[in-house]
């Protein structure tokens, strides 16, 4: 059912984003298929983690870091807990975070096999 939800919300926003921006998407075609992978935006917006989480080809095989001061909103709360996003503490060093993120690298990341599944 999660997995439903996700990809949902992931339709929505993509429609909405192609309806209220005029988007060019380039060199998808250089992102690879499997295998462990980082990606490393820059926050030019509040827009760039929607933009990635529902352009980028891996769907549920990704999973994010986000600040944990996010969760003080309700739906922000929600969402990260639908996405099994990994809260990271900004400011000082969270091992936590970090071992579930190299975790995540190590079981191979997209293609690999969370696919769909909840991470501890």
């Amino acid at each position: 059912m999660d997995a439903l939800l996700r990809s949902l919300i992931r339709a929505l926003v993509r429609l909405l984003f192609r309806i209220g921006l005029r988007l060019e998407i380039e060199g998808r075609e250089h992102l690879p298929a499997s295998g462990p992978l980082v990606i490393i935006g820059n926050h030019f917006s509040i827009y760039e983690a929607p933009l990635l989480m529902v352009f980028l080809p891996y769907g549920d095989q990704i999973t994010w870091l986000a600040a944990t001061e996010l969760q003080e909103s309700r739906i922000l709360k929600a969402l990260i807990r639908l996405f099994n996003i990994i809260p990271v503490w900004r400011g000082q060093p969270d091992r936590a975070a970090l071992r579930r993120a190299f975790d995540w690298l190590a079981a191979g990341g997209p293609g690999g096999h969370h696919a769909g599944g909840r991470r501890r």
